[in-house]
C-alpha cells in the first residue's frame, strides 16, 4: 500500500523503487549504546517507526509501512542485540507501542512520554547488562 505523503518531513522515495525486488526504506530514529563501542564490544541499537494516530492501523499493523519498511523492520528485530518498535503517537506524544521481535510484530501496548522514558531506561540497562555478561 501507498502511504500518502502530507507532511514535508519525509521524502516520498517511492521514485527509487527499481522493481518488485528492491525497495527504499528508512526509520524515524535510532539509540545507540555508546558504552559497548568504548570497550570494543558488539554494540547494542533500538530501532524505531513513528506513525501517526491518523495513519497506523494498529489492528493490522503494518498496512500503513511501506513494502520495503515493513521487510526492514521485521529483519532488523531478527538481528541479536536490536530492538525495533514501531510507536503510534501524535504531535511528538506517544500514545502506543509495538514491540517487533523475531519478525513478527507483538501486540500495541499503551504508553505515554513516562512510559517511553522507562522503558527506554529499561533498554539501556539491559545493554549494559549484556556488556557486563560480555567475555
Amino acid at each position: 500500500m501507498q502511504a500518502v505523503r502530507n507532511c514535508k518531513c519525509h521524502p516520498d522515495l517511492s521514485w527509487m523503487k527499481i522493481n518488485a525486488a528492491i525497495y527504499p526504506s528508512d526509520v524515524d530514529g535510532l539509540f545507540v549504546s555508546r558504552e559497548h563501542a568504548a570497550k570494543g564490544a558488539p554494540a547494542h541499537f533500538l530501532f524505531f517507526e513513528w506513525k501517526g494516530d491518523d495513519v497506523f492501523n494498529l489492528i493490522t499493523g503494518w498496512d500503513e509501512l511501506g513494502e520495503g519498511q515493513s521487510i526492514l523492520l521485521r529483519e532488523l528485530s531478527k538481528i541479536p542485540n536490536f530492538t525495533v518498535w514501531v510507536i503510534r503517537g501524535i504531535d511528538g506524544w506517544s500514545t502506543e507501542y509495538m514491540p517487533v521481535e523475531n519478525g513478527v510484530v507483538l501486540s500495541p501496548i499503551d504508553t505515554d512520554k513516562i512510559k517511553m522514558k522507562q522503558l527506554l531506561e529499561e533498554w539501556k540497562q539491559k545493554a549494559e547488562c549484556a556488556l557486563r555478561t560480555t567475555p
